[in-house]
C-alpha cells in the first residue's frame, strides 16, 4: 500500500518543520514510526510562544489603526487584518496541535502499522504498490511532494511583499523612528536599510515556519486518508461485477468472519482520528470561511482604491484558500460516500450458512458510515462541500447588495 519512496518523503518533509520549531514530530526512518523528543517538543514550544506574541502585535497594531482613523478610511487596515487573520488561523492550529499531539502521533503509528500488516498479510503477491497503477500510494507521494514545493515558495512571496509595502503599520520597524537620508546605510536603531533588510529575512524564515504547520497538517491528513481509502472503496466491497479485477487482496478477506474484523480495525482507528481531529475541522471551517468572505469583501468595498499588487494579493489568498479547503471537504466527504456504499455493498455478500447471513446483516445494521468532524456539531458529507461554496459566493453577493443599498441610501 506504501511505496518504497514514502518513509524517506516523510523523513525529509519534517525536517525543516522540525529545523524551524514548527512541529515536533519527527520520523524513526529504521522502525518507520513518529516520535518526538524533550528538544523538538522545546523548540516547537518556543516558536509558539514566538507566533503568539507575533499575533498579538499584529492584533494590536490592526485594532490601533481601526479606532484612529477608521476601517475604510486607511489604505493600510485591510492588509493589516488579513495578514492578522491568517497569523490567527495558524496560531489556532499550533495550539490544538500542543495540546493533540501525543494523540496524533499515536493515531498515525497505528494507522502505519495496520497497514503494512495487512499488505503483508492479504495482498496479492503480485502487487507492487510502486507501479503506475498503484492509486493510493502515487497520491500520498505527489501530495507529500507537491505540499513540500509549495511551501517552499512562501519566504520568496513574503519579501515581496514586505520590500513592497514596508510601511505597513503591523511590521516592526514602523515602530522606529525615520532615518535621515544620509542615515539610511548606518547601524541604528531607525528604520534605515539594514534594520529593514534583518526584518524582511526574519519575515521570510517566519512565514516559512507558519507555513509548515499547514504542511505538516497536511501530511497527517494525507497518510491516514490514503491507508484507509482503498480498503473501503474498494477490498471492503463486495459488490462482484463491478470490482471484477480490480481487488488487489485474496477473496478469502470477503469472507464474514475475516472482513467484519479488519472492519472493526478500521473502525476503530477512524473514531481515534476522528476524536483527535474533529474540532479542528470545525474551527478551520470556520474560519476559512471568514477569511475568504473578507478577501471577497475587502476587494469589492474598495476596489478603486487598492493598487494592483494588493488586488492581486487578496484574489490569490482567497482562490488559494477555498480551493484547498475544498478540496480537502471533497476528500472527507469522498471518505464518507464511500463507506456508505461498502456497508450497502455487504447485502449481496455470499454465506454458505444462514447463520453467517444473519450475522453479517445485523453487524452491518450495527455500523455507522466513517465522516470526519464532530458528531451532532459539524459532520463532513457531501452537502460540507456545497454549504461551504454556497457560503463563499451568499455572501459575495449580499456584500454587493449592501454597497448597492448604501450607495443609493447617500446619493
Amino acid at each position: 500500500m506504501y511505496t518504497k519512496r514514502l518513509f524517506k518523503l516523510i523523513h525529509y518533509a519534517l525536517i525543516l518543520p522540525n529545523m524551524l520549531g514548527s512541529t515536533s514530530i519527527k520520523l524513526n526512518f529504521a522502525e518507520k514510526k513518529l516520535y518526538k523528543t524533550e528538544r523538538s517538543s522545546r523548540k516547537f514550544l518556543a516558536f509558539l510562544c514566538l507566533q503568539t506574541a507575533m499575533n498579538f502585535i499584529v492584533g494590536w497594531r490592526t485594532i490601533g489603526i481601526y479606532f484612529s482613523k477608521g476601517a475604510h478610511h486607511d489604505f493600510y487596515f485591510h492588509m493589516c487584518y488579513a495578514i492578522s487573520f491568517l497569523l490567527l488561523m495558524s496560531n489556532s492550529c499550533m495550539w490544538y496541535a500542543f495540546f493533540k499531539i501525543d494523540e496524533a502521533i499515536d493515531i498515525i503509528n497505528q494507522t502505519m502499522a495496520y497497514s503494512c500488516k495487512f499488505e503483508r498479510k492479504w495482498m496479492l503477491k503480485s502487487y507492487n504498490p510502486d507501479v503506475l497503477n498503484c492509486i493510493p500510494g502515487r497520491y500520498l507521494d505527489a501530495a507529500i511532494i507537491l505540499s513540500t514545493c509549495i511551501v517552499l515558495f512562501v519566504p520568496i512571496l513574503t519579501a515581496a511583499h514586505y520590500f513592497y509595502l514596508p510601511d505597513l503599520p503591523i511590521f516592526l520597524p514602523t515602530v522606529l523612528p525615520l532615518a535621515e537620508n544620509d542615515e539610511l546605510w548606518e547601524f541604528s536603531l531607525k528604520q534605515t536599510n539594514w534594520v529593514k533588510l534583518a526584518f524582511g529575512c526574519f519575515g521570510a524564515l517566519f512565514w516559512l515556519a507558519t507555513a509548515q504547520i499547514f504542511h505538516t497538517n497536511f501530511i497527517v491528513l494525507a497518510i491516514y486518508t490514503a491507508s484507509i481509502l482503498q480498503l473501503i472503496e474498494v477490498e471492503f466491497r463486495t459488490n462482484i461485477r463491478k470490482l471484477r479485477g480490480k481487488w488487489n487482496t485474496y477473496s478469502y478477506l470477503r469472507c464474514v468472519s475475516t472482513l467484519t474484523h479488519e472492519y472493526r480495525c478500521v473502525e476503530i482507528l477512524h473514531s481515534k482520528f476522528k476524536k483527535f481531529s474533529g474540532y479542528l475541522f470545525r474551527i478551520l471551517n470556520d474560519e476559512l470561511l471568514h477569511f475568504t468572505l473578507c478577501c471577497h469583501f475587502i476587494l469589492v468595498r474598495n476596489w478603486n482604491s487598492l493598487d494592483f499588487y494588493a488586488k492581486a494579493q487578496l484574489a490569490a489568498w482567497g482562490f488559494i484558500f477555498q480551493f484547498m479547503w475544498t478540496t480537502v471537504l471533497l476528500i472527507c466527504a469522498h471518505f464518507y460516500q464511500s463507506s456508505k456504499l461498502t456497508l450497502t455493498s455487504w447485502d449481496k455478500i455470499k454465506c454458505e450458512r444462514m447463520l453467517d447471513k444473519k450475522y453479517m446483516s445485523k453487524f452491518s445494521k450495527s455500523c455507522r458510515p466513517l465522516s470526519f468532524g464532530v458528531n451532532g456539531i459539524f459532520t463532513i458529507r457531501n452537502d460540507t462541500v456545497l454549504k461551504f461554496s454556497i457560503g463563499v459566493v451568499r455572501g459575495t453577493f449580499r456584500t454587493l447588495l449592501m454597497l448597492e443599498r448604501t450607495r443609493r441610501r447617500y446619493h
